[in-house]
């Protein structure tokens, strides 16, 4: 379906369609009531119905040809999503690369990690909890877990182990060797603190 001029696609079904493109993604996003109403406060419409056709990771300029969409208004578009932290967006050689950000570790964090006042942040805030600690059945939960990427991973704190150990840590497990022979690093505030 091309996205050349505004979509005349039904709400409810551009949400649905979002759903289902980030129930595809590792973490999944099980579809719930409260899936539905966080999409709802998160996403316009039309931005819902962008983000359902964003592949993994695409140039603006490829994504633009792809949807038959004028480069500048979509890219414009995606600036105001990634500064709500619902994309994310990058430069490589040059040119602006987008991807859509999972529940988590993606929307769930970009959107309690910025101090803003264009969403109802306390409504968002019971939403999540609902969704990702209160469902009776742990969809999300599940659906995180039972994929074949791995989401994360527990590192020995190597300061915590006493020095006559007779444990051997091996390097893999190491966050110090982790860091030290990584090819890049990113820093970033993090809302888990």
């Amino acid at each position: 379906m091309g996205l050349g001029h505004r979509s005349t696609l039904e709400p409810d079904l551009a949400y649905r369609s979002l759903q289902q493109r980030l129930d595809r993604m590792p973490t999944g996003a099980p579809d719930t009531a409260a899936l539905r109403a966080i999409l709802r406060l998160l996403f316009a419409p039309e931005e819902a119905d962008l983000a359902a056709h964003l592949p993994s990771m695409i140039a603006v300029s490829a994504l633009a040809e792809r949807l038959g969409r004028d480069q500048d208004e979509l890219s414009e578009t995606l600036t105001g999503m990634a500064g709500r932290g619902l994309v994310i967006d990058l430069d490589h050689d040059g040119e602006r690369w987008v991807a859509l950000a999972p529940v988590v570790i993606g929307f769930f964090e970009f959107t309690f990690m910025r101090v803003r006042e264009d969403a109802p942040m306390k409504e968002l805030a019971q939403l999540f909890d609902d969704y990702l600690f209160n469902d009776p059945n742990h969809e999300f939960a599940h659906s995180v877990f039972r994929g074949s990427v791995q989401v994360g991973r527990s590192l020995v704190r190597e300061e915590a182990l006493p020095e006559d150990s007779p444990a051997e840590v091996l390097d893999w497990e190491r966050a110090t060797s982790i860091v030290a022979n990584a090819d890049a690093v990113a820093v970033a505030l993090c809302p888990c603190r």
